[in-house]
């Protein structure tokens, strides 16, 4: 899905304030760390897909699961905070951000390649 500037000034106008959100108004289960690492909008604005992050990464699926289950109630803040800009706003959609997971794998792969280079030199 490709951005134009408009939505991606939106996106980032609704990762800011989601990022308050959750970290002042919505007191979020589990001992985590719950970080926006993206939002990405459609083009009429009128759904967001936000992307998450979570440490321990055990939590991420029961964090992105009670998220979309309250999306409701952080909706209505992000409509108090969104209330002079927007006309309406958007439907909320929660997703795990694997990024991390994904460059752990690349990273021990790589160093399992260097390991087996340098076995084969020795």
């Amino acid at each position: 899905m490709e951005e134009g500037n408009r939505q991606r000034k939106f996106s980032r106008v609704v990762q800011k304030e989601l990022s308050h959100i959750l970290q002042f108004e919505i007191s979020v289960p589990e001992q985590a760390l719950v970080t926006i690492s993206g939002v990405r909008s459609t083009k009429d604005l009128s759904l967001c897909r936000v992307y998450i992050m979570v440490l321990p990464a055990e939590k991420r699926s029961k964090i992105v699961e009670f998220l979309n289950l309250e999306m409701s109630k952080v909706r209505h803040h992000l409509a108090k905070k969104l209330r002079h800009q927007v006309k309406q706003v958007p439907t909320l959609e929660f997703f795990e951000d694997d990024t991390l997971d994904y460059a752990e794998k690349m990273n021990a792969l790589f160093d399992k390649i260097h390991d087996e280079e340098d076995s084969k030199k020795q």
